[in-house]
């Protein structure tokens, strides 16, 4: 007992350990500084506590955002671990446990183009229900969701043998109807600015080859999500190849044109997930209503 007692005094504040894992979340001060109600400031310096105490740099700093060393990555899940754990204790006491409650992760592109604009729809028929939603980016978020109905997106083994699939979607050329004058060719889609989503880029090449096309060759911008691919080509910013699901509304809308009306199949698939205890409540109402939308979408896709 003596032992114990001396290992929890050297052990650094909660608040440094916080600090770290949302940190290594979002990649970004700024952004866990938003989550945590701290400033940017206090978010660095608790982390530059712990990297402080513990001899070694936790995160590589870098001109936009975080990268997380080899000893960053090593420790983190030695640190979400028992954060969660202590947070699904502090739920085992929460008060609010309303059967009306539901909350949803889902990536922020799905969640901005997608459940969003459809939501007053799901809310009109419940009206008694209250809608959570947590947005999400990398796949290893859903290991950590408190969601009761999560929408993922992925490969099968991504998704999980818990999920069932909820939409095979297409990948299409969108842009602003104000970048062309007339009808591009090819070789002008080639000599305009190419949006990319990192961790797609096999996409350009894989939907030219389809069409017996040269891929273009020149310079992509970059962004992380399908989302920010759509609002870029409706800004003007470029061509991007997206989700033809996450693009209805702006082609619907006319603020995004598909300058070739050729799709190919994605490569991965919108998958949806109810923790075992809801299958029964509300967040089976939900997935009912969700997968009867993306059917409609899916009609007009076709």
């Amino acid at each position: 007992m003596a032992r114990l007692r001396l290992v929890r005094k050297k052990l650094p504040p909660l608040t440094w350990f916080r600090a770290f894992e949302c940190s290594a979340r979002h990649l970004n001060f700024t952004a866990a500084a938003h989550e945590l109600g701290l400033t940017q400031s206090a978010i660095s310096q608790q982390v530059r506590l712990l990297e402080d105490r513990f001899g070694v740099p936790l995160f590589i700093r870098l001109p936009r955002g975080l990268a997380l060393t080899d000893t960053g990555r090593r420790i983190l899940p030695n640190v979400t671990e028992p954060l969660n754990g202590l947070a699904r204790v502090a739920a085992a006491f929460e008060h609010d446990q309303s059967k009306n409650t539901l909350t949803i992760a889902a990536s922020i592109s799905f969640a901005q183009s997608f459940i969003v604009p459809n939501l007053s729809n799901f809310l009109d028929d419940n009206p008694t229900a209250q809608i959570r939603i947590k947005s999400t980016l990398w796949p290893d978020d859903f290991m950590t969701s408190d969601a009761d109905v999560e929408i993922r997106f992925g490969s099968t083994e991504v998704a999980g043998k818990d999920a069932e699939e909820l939409h095979q979607d297409q990948i299409v050329m969108v842009c602003s109807p104000h970048i062309f004058k007339q009808p591009p060719s090819w070789s002008d889609i080639c000599n305009t600015r190419r949006i990319q989503i990192v961790g797609t880029s096999g996409t350009w090449e894989n939907w030219s080859k389809q069409l017996n096309l040269v891929p273009p060759k020149n310079v992509a911008q970059l962004v992380d999500s399908h989302g920010l691919a759509i609002d870029l080509a409706r800004c003007g910013a470029g061509v991007a190849l997206t989700s033809f699901l996450l693009a209805t509304p702006e082609l619907a809308r006319g603020t995004l044109i598909m300058p070739f009306n050729e799709r190919i199949l994605a490569s991965d698939r919108y998958f949806i997930s109810i923790k075992e205890k809801n299958k029964n409540g509300l967040a089976q109402i939900f997935s009912r209503w969700l997968c009867m939308e993306v059917q409609n979408i899916s009609a007009v896709c076709r």
